[in-house]
């Protein structure tokens, strides 16, 4: 198996995956160690959204998925409808040495994924724990991610532990992350333009939130 970045150049399956999860856990980390594999301690926080294509090949099978960061926009409210159009997944990102953004993400952001999606159209849903190098202040026990995670139907192999600090267990996840994907895409034969419509990040200025029921509207 094979796996880089690169510019798109003709048709390709293409699944848009986008980062959820409280501010400070490490959601632009995991997007710049995907973009540049580097890691900075104090990411600036500049409220503009950026896209990159990670292209993952198993054998003569392909996908090309178009992680996208909220750059900083980490209210639920002030993230707006054209971030999460075309989401084929979420990932769910919690620090694991602050037990509070593992439990918003079950009272705030999970609702708020179910308030954005239809039924027919809800997107596959993966979990990640960040800061593993904190092993000595791990505060999210494992016993209450599996009780989540069996509640909310995300299976033992939808779930990840990495370090964005160490870069530990990233490229991993998101290998299996891309093999899931490609798979449901393959077993569908879901590879219309729609799927692989590039966003345009000129509808993250210009769109407003609609009404919601987020808590800190």
């Amino acid at each position: 198996m094979s796996y880089r970045m690169q510019e798109r150049n003709g048709r390709r399956r293409k699944v848009k995956v986008i980062l959820l999860g409280e501010p400070g856990v490490g959601k632009t980390s995991i997007f710049r160690r995907l973009n540049s594999d580097d890691f900075v301690n104090r990411p600036s926080l500049t409220g503009i959204m950026d896209c990159l294509d990670w292209d993952f090949r198993d054998g003569e099978k392909g996908i090309t998925l178009l992680v996208t960061d909220t750059g900083g926009s980490d209210k639920k409210c002030s993230i707006t409808p054209a971030y999460y159009r075309h989401a084929r997944a979420v990932i769910l990102v919690y620090a694991v040495d602050r037990e509070e953004t593992f439990h918003r993400l079950q009272t705030e952001w999970l609702p708020y994924v179910r308030y954005r999606f239809d039924e027919n159209e809800f997107p596959m849903l993966f979990l990640v724990g960040n800061k593993t190098d904190l092993r000595n202040n791990v505060r999210v026990e494992a016993d209450d991610v599996t009780r989540f995670c069996s509640n909310v139907r995300i299976p033992a192999d939808f779930q990840f532990l990495m370090s964005c600090k160490t870069g530990k267990g990233i490229q991993e996840a998101f290998r299996s992350i891309a093999t899931t994907l490609l798979e449901a895409q393959l077993s569908t034969k879901d590879t219309t333009d729609s799927e692989a419509q590039h966003v345009d990040l000129a509808d993250f200025d210009h769109e407003e939130p609609s009404t919601s029921p987020c808590s800190d509207c």
